[in-house]
């Protein structure tokens, strides 16, 4: 009967390296059920080292990526500017050169769960470490007009949820051109913002602030809860309350009640 080949403590500098380590069970001269456990310790740890690499570059890349100005107008009826926003191809020209610096690529793509009515985009994020992360975001379509098309429809909201999961995915901000330029921060709204311009919206804006009531936070202006709002998928993020219609504000209300609903039960 052979000798059983005993596998010692590696060195330091063997446990630092997952190739070292194999090649200590190797040298040793260590039976198959030891090579395959050694093996499964190398992958252990090159998956941890591409974990942490992955999360340092993600760090470096925040620090240097600037907050995207919303700088695209979109009209209302009037030819008044009703909002402004940043288009996907304006902030992956503010963030490529930054993305290759850190290390990171990208694919966009839309999940085979989405149905009638949704929309599930989906962002796969590599580091030239070997990590790779997936993120998804589930939104509904838009209001479709009379002069589009079910395949328009769809395609907006696909380019709409494949920029919020991108800017989601990499920890981007966007910010509209209302910013303080001494200390770069969005301003925020003032307590008169509470208060739609038509009376017949202050009913209907006033139903949804008390249903928010448990994510809005105590401050008297819409921002924490438009971004509760935002970051739920109840509204787009071309829209904002109390900017919105009668039937927007209904649909937006029972929306966000249902979602506060299923949170609560949680």
């Amino acid at each position: 009967m052979s000798e059983a080949v005993v596998i010692r403590e590696p060195s330091a500098v063997a446990k630092s390296d997952p190739e070292s380590i194999l090649r200590y069970a190797i040298d040793k001269g260590a039976d198959v059920s030891v090579i395959e456990r050694m093996m499964a310790i190398r992958r252990e740890l090159q998956q941890e080292q591409a974990k942490a690499a992955f999360d340092s570059a993600l760090a470096a890349f925040q620090a240097e990526c600037p907050v995207i100005s919303k700088q695209k107008e979109v009209p209302d009826r009037s030819g008044k500017t009703a909002y402004k926003y940043a288009p996907f191809e304006d902030i992956i020209a503010q963030v490529k050169h930054l993305l290759h610096k850190h290390g990171f690529s990208y694919a966009l793509d839309t999940d085979t769960e989405s149905k009638d009515g949704w929309v599930i985009a989906k962002c796969q994020v590599t580091h030239q470490g070997g990590h790779t992360d997936v993120k998804t975001a589930k939104l509904p379509l838009g209001t479709k007009t009379p002069v589009m098309s079910d395949t328009q429809v769809y395609a907006a909201a696909l380019t709409f949820a494949s920029r919020r999961v991108f800017c989601n995915a990499f920890g981007i901000v966007t910010a509209g051109e209302d910013m303080d330029g001494r200390i770069g921060k969005v301003k925020p709204a003032g307590p008169s913002t509470l208060a739609p311009d038509r009376t017949e919206l202050k009913a209907l804006a006033g139903e949804l602030w008390a249903a928010l009531a448990t994510v809005r936070g105590a401050d008297k202006n819409w921002k924490a809860a438009n971004q509760w709002l935002w970051d739920e998928a109840v509204i787009g993020d071309q829209e904002e309350a109390p900017n919105l219609t009668p039937a927007r504000f209904k649909e937006v209300t029972a929306k966000a009640k249902e979602k506060l609903h299923e949170l609560h039960k949680l």
